[in-house]
């Protein structure tokens, strides 16, 4: 007897994620918890105009700082492991660190994160709090 997958049910990688097909990036963000994807609907303006004002600001500490660091809004994949990712609305990361991500070819952080920032949505305000 032999059992079929169903591909579109999961658990996933976080490099399932990059899949357009089963994961349509123009729908939304894709995080996730245990293997299973959590999908969030795109976020509203005022929040975007919080997200880039606060960006501008910890750009210019950074550089007031001397710190050699990007400040970008990455997927991260959370040290338990390649089933757990998040998207934070905003994060510090080392720029050595990112560079060495970037050259492995990966699509998203395995380390070097200095600072995450989330701007807490009402609508997801208990997943913002705890899980971010």
């Amino acid at each position: 007897m032999s059992v079929a997958h169903d591909w579109r049910l999961g658990p996933y990688t976080v490099d399932d994620l990059d899949d357009p097909v089963r994961f349509p990036p123009d729908e939304g963000t894709y995080e996730m918890r245990d293997g299973w994807v959590l999908m969030s609907p795109w976020h509203g303006l005022d929040h975007e105009i919080i997200i880039e004002n606060a960006k501008a600001a910890l750009r210019s500490a950074a550089a007031q700082a001397g710190l050699k660091a990007r400040v970008i809004t990455p997927r991260i994949a959370t040290p338990d492991g390649t089933r757990n990712s998040r998207i934070p609305d905003i994060a510090v990361v080392d720029a050595a660190a990112l560079a060495v991500d970037m050259r492995a070819g990966r699509k998203y952080l395995t380390g070097g994160v200095l600072i995450v920032v989330e701007v807490v949505s009402p609508d997801r305000a208990a997943e913002d709090h705890i899980a971010k």
